[in-house]
Order: structure tokens, then sequence, then C-alpha cells
């Protein structure tokens, strides 16, 4: 179960910021763009260079005249599917590959690199990446995509890629960006603060860089100084997404009425209905850190409502499945068993389309191995894991072990083989979810001050996820 996938990791990183403005040096071999039209090359330039900065709003406008400019500008149509909502992901991502044949070598590559990514095909991506970078081994835009989504999960390797991106091209604002989150997320904050102060230093006039280094005072508990700098990003820019990270440091200041106050803030003002899905998933979220699990399952039925409305089909399967952790984690087995039935039952018959309908049948695997766990069907859940770790093989996605890591050392952790539990999950997803179990497992062998760095590490987390909502409270309890 790729957890990450259920808890929104996109509200603070935007990871998709790819090949990003900054002057190259002039001897780099960069992958060549295919167009017919000067003009809509200038276009796509200047969407990109907005694009790279996180304002993507502002680039759909400039992809749009690419396109108008060449209706056979692959690229273009990517860049639009990106950004253009996620109503229009499918159509514009199809249009870029029904393309493929129109360009040049390296994007060829890049577009089934893409491709396979979508199709979960980890070997056949890994092998178009490698290509790329016998291509171009100086396209530091490159070395900086690869790093910030095909091995993100794979720490060392992303953190090496972003370095040899800097030393190609150290005025390339966004790497820093990027590989400041990285080790915000590994909590190395002296890493962090560095990248992000670089990051500003090249962009000082952005509103991005001081988002990111608020968020690094959340992470460290500073909610005052994070507050003061998200509000000022907020009075330059009054419709900026920093409302949603206000109403994050009210939840962690235990004030949940302002923090839904400025979730519903920013689902009235933006016009993205993937926003508006985070505002009203945060809002539900922001009930369970006060144990008012009735009305975090309202919060998601209105959620569920939404996506039908506007027929965000991903969504709606994502609600459905996270009414179904929270029910399996409150106790609430059965009721967990009928919304993973409805995710189910709308993975088939739902607008999907048949790739994505292949994505969400491999999740589901995960899903109920781990109901099979929850319930103490342990055979169900073993037969279950085995055929997860060979879909696992056949796709050999990149960081994708962590994830049967966690599951199995779930599996030792509630069949009481806690040593076991404790190697698998030390290798798993990284997640305060895990991080509770595996002080659990600690707690169980009697090691107390094991268990009791991990409950810390879990209650010292300000990133809000439903994964950290469902064991903060638990974790703050047992902590002495």
């Amino acid at each position: 179960m790729k957890l990450r996938i259920f808890f929104v990791f996109f509200a603070i990183l935007g990871i998709a910021g790819m090949f990003c403005a900054g002057n190259p040096p002039a001897d780099v071999k960069e992958m060549k763009i295919t167009s017919s039209s000067k003009q809509a090359l200038q276009a796509f330039y200047e969407g990109r260079s907005l694009f790279d900065i996180q304002e993507y709003q502002k680039s759909v406008d400039f992809f749009t005249k690419a396109i108008e400019l060449d209706d056979k500008f692959a690229l273009a149509y990517l860049y639009k599917a990106w950004v253009g909502g996620q109503k229009e992901f499918n159509v514009y991502s199809d249009k870029a590959l029904k393309l493929i044949d129109n360009v040049s070598e390296g994007e060829k590559c890049f577009l089934k690199m893409y491709e396979f990514q979508r199709n979960r095909d980890g070997a056949n991506m890994v092998k178009e990446a490698d290509r790329l970078q016998e291509l171009y081994p100086d396209d530091y835009r490159l070395l900086f995509y690869l790093a910030s989504d095909i091995y993100w999960d794979e720490d060392d390797k992303a953190i090496g890629l972003f370095e040899m991106a800097i030393l190609k091209n150290p005025e390339f604002a966004p790497i820093y960006r990027n590989l400041g989150y990285k080790y915000s997320i590994l909590r190395d904050f002296k890493n962090a603060e560095k990248n992000y102060i670089k990051y500003k230093e090249l962009l000082p006039e952005k509103v991005s860089p001081i988002r990111y280094i608020a968020t690094l005072y959340r992470q460290k508990g500073d909610f005052d100084k994070a507050l003061a700098s998200y509000n000022e990003i907020l009075e330059m820019e009054p419709n900026n997404s920093a409302r949603l990270m206000v109403g994050h440091c009210y939840v962690f200041k235990n004030k949940f009425a302002d923090a839904r106050l400025n979730y519903m803030k920013w689902f009235n003002t933006t016009k993205d209905f993937g926003s508006k899905n985070y505002a009203l998933f945060y809002n539900a979220v922001s009930f369970i850190y006060e144990d008012d699990f009735n009305a975090a399952l309202q919060g998601f039925e209105k959620l569920r409502s939404f996506c039908q409305t506007e027929k965000l089909y991903k969504q709606e399967i994502n609600t459905c499945l996270n009414q179904a952790w929270l029910s399996y984690n409150t106790g609430k087995i059965e009721e967990g068993n009928g919304y993973l039935k409805t995710a189910e039952t709308l993975t088939e018959n739902s607008g999907l389309t048949n790739v994505e309908k292949d994505v969400y049948r491999y999740r589901l695997m995960s899903w109920n191995a781990y109901k099979y766990i929850k319930q103490g069907e342990f055979d169900q859940a073993e037969t279950l894991l085995k055929e997860f770790e060979l879909k696992l093989k056949e796709r050999n996605m990149p960081g994708a072990k962590k994830q049967l890591s966690f599951l199995l050392g779930l599996f030792d952790f509630y069949k009481g083989n806690y040593k076991n539990a404790i190697v698998k999950m030390e290798n798993g997803i990284g997640s305060p979810y895990e991080w509770y179990f595996l002080g659990l497992a600690y707690e169980k062998l009697n090691d107390q001050s094991k268990a009791q760095e991990y409950f810390k590490q879990v209650a010292g987390w300000y990133l809000n996820s439903l994964e950290l909502a469902l064991v903060r409270n638990k974790a703050l309890k047992k902590i002495n």
C-alpha cells in the first residue's frame, strides 16, 4: 500500500517542478525540444519558467498559446497536462504521447519514460531514464527531474542526482528547493535550511522560497514564525495556497476551528478542483486530531460528494480508502470493509482509464492484505502479500520495496513476531504511522528507550497527513 499516495504529499512539494528556469552554461548539451514554430517555443519557455517556480496557474496560458501556435507540440501538451487541472490531465497526456514519433530522440525517451511511469512499469521506466542520462549527461534539468520524480523514493540516489545537477548549473534555483525538501523530510534540518537559503538568494522577489522556509519553521515546531511567514505571503498574494499551510499551523497549535476556517477559505478561493479536494481532505483530517472520528467520516463524505459531482474518479476512490483506513484504526472493521468494497467497485465501474484501473487493482491488493492483517486472518494476508510481492517485482518501481517491507513488518507485528517486525519496518516507508508501530514493537520487547524514541518522533512530526493524525494522539499518550 503506497501510503503516501493517500496522504497528499502534493501540499508542500509541488514535485512536478521539472525542467527549470535559469541560464544554463553555454556548453551544456540539453535535450532538444521539438516545435515547428519559434513563437510556440518562446511561449513554451516562458510557461516553463513560471512552472519551474511553481506559478502553475500563470503558466497555463503560455502552454495553451504554444499549442495554438503548433498543434503538434508534444511537450507543450505534456506540461498542459501537468498544470491544466485534474480533469484535463489524461486528455493532454494522451495527446503528448500520440506525438511521440514527431519528436527528437531525447524527447522520445522522455515521453516513453513518462508513459512507463503512468503504467507503473518500473523496469522500462528506469531503462529510459538511463538512456536519457547517456544521451545528456550534462543536462541539469534532466538530472533534476530524475531526482525529483523518478528516483524520489530512493533517498541516496535522489540526493546524488540533485548534487550532480548543482555541479552542472549552480544557478538553477529549483534544485535547492527540492533538495532542501528532501533533507527536511529526512529531518536533516541543517542541510534543508542551507538549501532553502540558497533558493531564496536566487529568487529574492518570489514567494516560493518564503513558503519553504516557513514550512521548515513548522517542521521544527516554531509555529509562530511559520505563521508570520505564511501571512507575509498572503499579504503579497491573497489567493496563494499558503492559506492551506496556515491551517496546518493551527492544527498543531490545537486551534482546530481556526484551522478549518483557513481550509475552507482556500476551498472557496481556489479555482482548481484538485486544490479544492485538498482543502476538504485536510478539513476532514483535522477532526481526527480531536478524536472526533464521526465528524472526520462526515467530512470525508462531503469530499466524496464533491468528487462525484466533479467526476474526480481517483480522488473519490482515494477518499473511500481513507475512510476505510480511519475505520480500521478506530476498531470499526466492518465499516472499513464496506468502504474498501466501495473503492473496489468504483475502480471497476467509474470513469478511470484502463491504465488507471490496473494501477488501482494493484494498490487494492495491498489494502486487502492490510484488511486481513487487521482482522487477524493471517493465511489470507500472507497469500495476498506474496501476490503483491510478485506484482511489485514485475513492476520494479524505484522505492517500491519499502511499501512491502512496511506491510510485512505489520504482518509480523500482529502475529507477535516483534523482532522480525522491527527489522522489516526499519527498512520501510519511513512514515509516522510506521514509527508508531516501531515504538509499539520495542515496547512489547521491553525496550522503553527505543520505544520512547519512536513515539517522540511521531509527536514531533509536523507535516500534516492522515497517517500522522491516526497515531499522533496515541503517541503523545505513550510519552513519559
